[in-house]
């Protein structure tokens, strides 16, 4: 069985590819895609970097499985599983909600070798109890969206990996800890770059504190509060209609939950002169397209 140094060293593919767009012809942005959702199929995106030196911690401190949490579509769920497969380790997930809310992302959570223990939503807020339930000695646990210390290293090195500048870098941002890897990155490698974070879920404002916490003593990144388009998981007839715009223009697919929202929110900044003629943009796409078949 390959350990996780060898599974997580291989060099990855997540190229910088222009994104063009009919209706910025005529706006002078140059826009342009990091391609993060092409590192894997099921460990895609941020997912890849998040769990990397996890799973290697996890190794190197003897643990044989990996427990964590996530909702009834959660793309942090099936990388876990599938990591977790990859590197020899058992894998447990802890399921926001009901039996009945299995579907597509939870089957192949299951193919995986993944199992699946369901909590209701008001279990599900004390995880400190359900992880001592479900775990032992030998679980490394693994937060909601798998966000900690180790996870922000690993989305570092996204930066790593971007050579020209950019003017503006655009990030979807649920849990903030891709938001302060490349806040920190860029911070390093290029400190005249503005990071935006764009929160997909309603009452996003605690992402300020964690943001703060995660990359202390930072002022190159901002999180935008108002683009979740109704919630976490809610989409619109506007949303839907840009994602399948954009493929049809670009073959590049994003999705509802967290990238469309992404993109939805640089167009905007470009209307609204925040983002203007002549600059460079790089959205960041973390992947998670798995769930945009839910749609289909």
């Amino acid at each position: 069985m390959p350990s996780a140094i060898s599974v997580f060293s291989s060099p990855v593919i997540a190229p910088i590819q222009p994104l063009a767009l009919k209706q910025l012809s005529k706006t002078g942005v140059n826009l342009f895609v990091k391609r993060e959702d092409l590192i894997h199929p099921f460990v895609s995106g941020n997912k890849w970097r998040k769990l990397k030196y996890n799973i290697m911690e996890a190794e190197a401190t003897g643990k044989n499985t990996l427990l964590t949490f996530g909702g009834a579509y959660s793309n942090h769920l099936l990388a876990t599983a599938c990591a977790a497969a990859m590197c020899g380790f058992k894998s447990k997930g802890i399921v926001r909600g009901e039996e009945k809310s299995s579907n597509h992302m939870l089957g192949l959570c299951q193919t995986f070798g993944m199992e699946l223990i369901y909590a209701s939503r008001e279990a599900y807020q004390d995880k400190e109890s359900l992880a001592a339930e479900h775990g032992n000695n030998e679980t490394y646990m693994l937060g909601e969206g798998g966000t900690n210390l180790l996870a922000v290293e690993g989305c570092v090195e996204i930066v790593t990996e971007v050579e020209e500048f950019f003017d503006h870098v655009v990030v979807a941002c649920g849990t903030g800890g891709t938001l302060s890897g490349l806040a920190k990155g860029f911070a390093e490698n290029f400190p005249k770059t503005k990071v935006h974070g764009v929160a997909v879920l309603k009452g996003g404002a605690f992402l300020v504190d964690t943001v703060n916490s995660l990359a202390p003593g930072l002022e190159n990144w901002k999180i935008h509060l108002d683009d979740h388009g109704g919630g976490y998981g809610k989409t619109t007839p506007m949303l839907l209609d840009t994602i399948k715009q954009t493929a049809t223009e670009t073959g590049i697919l994003f999705d509802q939950v967290y990238t469309g929202k992404m993109l939805r929110a640089c167009l905007r900044m470009i209307r609204e002169n925040e983002i203007q003629k002549g600059e460079r943009v790089l959205l960041i796409h973390t992947g998670g397209l798995l769930g945009y078949f839910s749609l289909v």
